[in-house]
Formats: structure tokens, sequence, C-alpha cells
């Protein structure tokens, strides 16, 4: 009788701990920060998430797939919302310019801003330094701008009333088979993004504000709540790939949120 209150007592406490660490809002023994990003009159912005460069299951012609959408729909802002590399690496300024340069040829951006807002779990470039977000580098024979950014953005569009907070998802859960399974389910059987209305509710958000989040891996425009999962570029043992695009602009000061399910044989 002993061994078995012994045992329970364990389970609890790793089941509490397991809790706490993978709900970081709980405790806030970490927290994101929060820069603010205005997009000019006039500009449309495209979000991606969980590319995953460098996973076995990512063929490159999908990295490209994102850079003609792009093109072909004038976008001016590409936001990445994390997990651009399958790795958590820790890296310098320099290495982090030469990747940057090297996404920007793959995609073959051109007249572009790319704002790179990492997560902070298993994936992602990390940088060495202390310094947080605001890293930009310029290539001008593509008239291209990178952003490495801090791990949550608040996207504000001139002479628009509404905004988009863009964060990966992982201070939301960190796990993201368990991030897959609570989306899924709500997708499938209550019709929400359940990862977005958790985000909302932790970042006190109002009814003008949207939330963009990645991480689970399922895709879903959920209008309802004004959340939104970008689903994936890769597949997973447990997850399909769900390739989307966000597309957001300002239209008679008001958000126009367009949501683009992608394969190959659209190119």
């Amino acid at each position: 009788m002993v061994l078995i209150h012994i045992t329970l007592v364990m389970l609890t406490s790793v089941l509490f701990c397991f809790i706490l660490y993978n709900f970081p809002w709980i405790s806030r023994y970490w927290s994101p920060d929060i820069e603010k990003f205005v997009v000019k009159k006039g500009s449309k912005i495209a979000l991606v998430s969980d590319v995953h460069i460098g996973a076995d299951s990512l063929d490159i012609d999908w990295i490209r797939i994102i850079g003609k959408t792009v093109e072909k729909l004038s976008i001016d802002f590409l936001i990445v919302v994390g997990d651009l590399v399958n790795k958590r690496l820790y890296i310098d300024i320099n290495y982090l310019e030469k990747f940057a340069r090297v996404v920007t040829n793959i995609m073959d951006l051109r007249n572009t801003v790319i704002l790179y807002v990492p997560s902070n779990s298993a994936h992602d470039l990390a940088l060495y330094s202390q310094k947080k977000g605001g890293i930009r580098f310029r290539f001008l024979d593509r008239n291209v701008e990178f952003i490495y950014t801090v791990h949550m953005l608040r996207i504000d569009f001139e002479e628009c009333s509404e905004s988009i907070y863009v964060t990966h998802g992982d201070y939301i859960s960190r796990n993201g088979v368990l991030s897959y399974l609570l989306d899924k389910v709500g997708r499938k059987m209550f019709k929400k993004l359940f990862t977005g209305v958790i985000g909302r509710k932790i970042l006190d958000l109002d009814n003008r504000s949207w939330i963009v989040v990645g991480h689970s891996h399922v895709s879903y425009l959920d209008r309802s709540y004004r959340a939104i999962g970008l689903g994936c570029w890769i597949k997973r043992y447990y997850a399909p790939r769900e390739s989307s695009i966000a597309i957001a602009s300002c239209r008679n000061k008001s958000l126009n949120i367009r949501f683009i399910s992608l394969d190959k044989r659209s190119y």
C-alpha cells in the first residue's frame, strides 16, 4: 500500500512538473518579448510557419513555392512564424546573415521584407549574443531586407483599427505533439483553433485583434475567434503536410484576411 502511495505521489509530481514546463504562461518562467511593427498603407503581408529547413521530408520545391506565391500576390512583407529551421542551432550574427542570404536566394525573393519570428523550443536559429531581435540584413541586389525579430510581434496597419499578434505558439504549449492534438480535435469536433483561443486569453486580446500561430502543424482559419493556424511544410509521423499561407491587408480601415492552402499542382 505504501508503494502504491509513493508511486501515485511521484506520478502526480511528474505530471505537475510537465504541466508547468509545457505551459510556460502558467508560471511565466519565461515569457516572450513583444515588439510592434507597423505596415505602411497599401501594403500586403503574407504569413507562413513550420518550413523546417533541413528536415528529411522537406522538398526544396516547397520552399520555392513560398517565394513564387509571394511574387504572384505582390506581397510586401513575408513573416515566417517560427520553425524555419528543423534543428535548434546556436549561431553568431555572421552565420545568420549567410543563412538569410541562402533563404532569400532559394525563395528567389525580390522587393520584399522578411520578418523572421523565431520559436524558443526545439527548433530554429538562436543567437549566442544577448541581443534580442531587430537584427537587419539588406541584400541590395534583390532589394530584400531580412529582419531577425523577437518571439512575438504585434503588427499594426496604418489607417487600420485592427492588429495581428504573431507568435510561433510554443509559449502556449511547448510540446508540438500536444499542440497538434489540441488543434486537431478542436478543428474536427468544435470548429475552433484551441491554441489560438488559449493564446487570445493569455494575451487578453480584444475583438479588434487577431492571433496567428504555428507549431501545431494544423492549418485552420477560425474567424469566430480571430485565430489562424498556419499548418506546416513537412510531414511528421503523426501529422500530414498542411502547407498554407495567410494574407492580410487593410481595406476601409479593417483587416482583410485571406487563407490559401497550397500544393505543387498550383505551380
